[in-house]
């Protein structure tokens, strides 16, 4: 069996309304529901979800004030599709 390939991106959140790394995860996890990734949950780390055959996880760093990194992970047959997916995904957030 061979190992998958990891497919990884990373994406900046930049808001003065981005209260925390809550806002964050909460957004990602509601994003990965809306992508298909039924199972998505909150973990101390990260945030992650999975199909039947690929695997999601986006951890942060903090930039400072209200900016943060999202790295972005996927591996498995559709990795390179549900990373891009969940990408565009955050395009569409708006924070309040």
């Amino acid at each position: 069996m061979s190992v998958p390939n990891l497919y990884w991106q990373s994406y900046v959140f930049e808001s003065p309304s981005i209260e925390g790394i809550g806002d964050l995860k909460n957004a990602t996890r509601d994003k990965m529901q809306e992508i298909g990734l039924a199972n998505a949950a909150i973990h101390q780390s990260d945030v992650n979800g999975s199909t039947s055959d690929t695997i999601i996880a986006v951890c942060y760093v903090g930039l400072g004030g209200h900016k943060w990194m999202a790295i972005v992970m996927a591996a498995g047959t559709n990795a390179k599709s549900l990373r891009d997916q969940l990408i565009k995904k955050f395009d569409t957030i708006v924070w309040l």
